[in-house]
């Protein structure tokens, strides 16, 4: 089987290619498990009798338990073990990947039990492997992606791309697996891609069309933009863990716009529409919206517009701090935003057992829904684009706006507002 490199987000490091950096600017504020919780309106929500995962590919190495251990000191954030690991398990050396997708994912949705998992392939071993057996997962963050129209390429070995098969056939099969995981009652989410709209492979803009990414445009999956503080916003009063203390200015408020390599970041928030799955109804509303709003969008034959669109929500993606190799690192990414938000949606689904209901599973109806009756659930992004990839920027691209967009969904939570709306569903 064949793999091209960069199928994962992979954060990538703020300090000019380095990712380990001893300091961060006082300019360029950090996010840290405090951040999250103020900015969203965590609360005391926590995630109990939920099992969460962060979910690697390709064999990437783990997480490093003494990196944790001190992410754990640094921030405050009440211990946890992964307390299992499923597939390929080496930590060392630990990946930023890994140890981001942990770290995140484990601090958001405290009080969750933390596992971890591991494919040697790619989405269609994992999830025909996934489907058959889910393990006990209840949430599942998957910070990769790759093009849609280019899933054979990369897989070629396949079952769907052998004898002539098409990504197309790949992408169906492996979305008929992800309606199953999803009908079990498993949450699923995944990075929207960190190179805008015409993603990481067209970095240089060389296409004439915008490019979606897979998993990230399945209609099964909720796909997971980024934000970050507009420039000169973010404030840093208040901030109380011990790493905020000493080494860093972490950030405690500010105004979110789409993440963009335009506006200082190192990465922009991938969304689009689908080239295989056609728009599926609990979005249809309001992507049809979205298409009516002059300059919102590329022209017409620059995608399209009959389907999947996506992300469908988002969460911070620049500087967040992390352990790494015993060091303070920094890193941006839907790499980020990603476990945040499975990290949240463990505290919903335990919101929801808790008040004697059924987990939520496949969210997106949920979230849709919810964004329909509760909108105070979302904070509304409605200022930048995706333009950019991480290498330049390109002449096309979606545009934030009110209500849902192609750049960062339906917003980033408001915790506290969406546990009580699916609480109530």
């Amino acid at each position: 089987m064949k793999f091209i490199s960069g199928l994962n987000q992979l954060p990538k490091p703020t300090r000019h290619g380095r990712t380990h950096a001893l300091k961060v600017a006082a300019t360029d504020v950090s996010v840290v498990p405090e951040t999250i919780s103020k900015m969203y309106n965590k609360g005391s929500h926590t995630a109990e009798k939920i099992t969460q995962g962060a979910f690697e590919f390709q064999g990437l190495t783990a997480f490093s338990s003494s990196d944790l251990s001190s992410f754990l000191t640094n921030t405050g954030v009440k211990s946890f073990d992964v307390e299992k690991h499923y597939g390929p398990f080496q930590q060392d050396p630990p990946q930023a990947e890994s140890t981001l997708d942990v770290q995140y994912i484990g601090s958001t949705g405290e009080g969750a039990t933390n596992w971890y998992y591991t494919s040697a392939g790619w989405m269609y071993e994992f999830s025909e492997d996934f489907a058959a057996d889910n393990k006990g997962f209840d949430v599942v963050s998957m910070s990769y992606g790759w093009s849609e129209a280019d899933q054979c390429q990369i897989a070629s070995g396949a079952k769907p791309c052998q004898n002539g098969g098409s990504s197309k056939a790949f992408v169906d099969t492996v979305n008929a697996n992800f309606q199953k995981i999803g009908a079990a009652g498993i949450t699923m989410l995944a990075s929207s891609g960190d190179s805008g709209a015409h993603g990481r492979s067209d970095g240089f803009c060389f296409a004439n069309k915008t490019n979606p990414a897979f998993p990230a445009a399945s209609p099964y999956i909720t796909a997971v933009g980024a934000t970050q503080f507009k420039k000169g916003s973010a404030t840093t009063t208040g901030a109380t863990e011990p790493i905020c203390q000493s080494q860093l200015q972490c950030a405690t408020g500010g105004t979110e716009i789409v993440c963009s390599n335009a506006e200082g970041a190192l990465i922009t928030s991938g969304g689009g529409f689908s080239v295989y799955s056609t728009r599926p109804s609990y979005q249809d509303a309001v992507v049809k919206a979205y298409l009516a709003k002059a300059g919102a969008t590329p022209a017409a034959s620059d995608f399209n517009s009959a389907g999947r669109a996506y992300p469908d929500v988002a969460a911070l993606g620049h500087n967040y701090y992390i352990e790494l190799e015993g060091q303070v690192s920094a890193v941006d990414g839907t790499s980020a935003s990603c476990p945040v938000f499975a990290g949240i949606m463990s505290i919903v689904n335990s919101a929801r057992v808790k008040a004697g209901k059924s987990k939520l599973g496949f969210a997106n109806p949920s979230l849709y829904k919810i964004a329909a009756e509760h909108p105070a659930a979302f904070n509304d992004i409605t200022e930048g684009n995706n333009l950019c990839t991480e290498t330049l920027c390109c002449k096309t691209g979606f545009y934030a706006t009110a209500g849902w967009d192609a750049t960062t969904g339906l917003g980033t939570p408001d915790v506290s507002a969406l546990v009580a709306a699916a609480v109530a569903l």
